[in-house]
């Protein structure tokens, strides 16, 4: 029996604003705290470096992310895919759902997942709408709904 698998070039999805975002806020809580005087007493000023160093901590989530990474290829195979070497069942599947219009986001939502899980979000290289038409196939073969919806990410 032959192997019928498919494979197309991805990248990250939905980075570069992460990092962006988290950046502006971690200045601005940095600026708030190289401008303390006496309104930031007692509990606040706690408050503001656990924030700082949240916001720290998610940035150098977000940039090991965009810089050490599986390889970028995403696999069809007949029953499953494989996600930068992580390979998911169709069964595991609730839904695949695309985000945007010019470079879409797709993201897996997996069977008991609130949120669809970061290291199933992806956007194609490329024509992206050649990627989704043999997304959208195979997911019309396997019985999952492809949406075209908005969706948040779990870290």
């Amino acid at each position: 029996m032959k192997d019928e698998s498919k494979a197309i070039r991805i990248k990250q999805a939905l980075v570069i604003p992460n990092i962006m975002l988290f950046s502006i806020f971690l200045s601005s809580l940095l600026f708030n705290l190289i401008r303390f005087d006496r309104y930031y007493e007692g509990i606040w000023i706690y408050f503001l470096v656990g924030m700082i160093l949240f916001c720290f901590i998610m940035l150098a989530i977000e940039i090991r992310r965009l810089f050490i990474k599986k390889p970028p290829v995403l696999l069809i195979h007949p029953d499953s895919l494989s996600i930068r070497g992580c390979l998911i069942e169709a069964a595991q599947m609730e839904r695949i759902m695309v985000m945007g219009y010019f470079k879409p986001a797709v993201g897996v939502k997996v069977i008991g997942k609130k949120w669809v899980p970061t290291h199933l979000c992806f956007r194609f290289v490329g024509e992206e709408h050649v990627g989704i038409d043999e997304l959208a196939k195979w997911a019309e073969q396997n019985r999952i709904r492809v949406v075209n919806k908005p969706f948040t990410r779990s870290w």
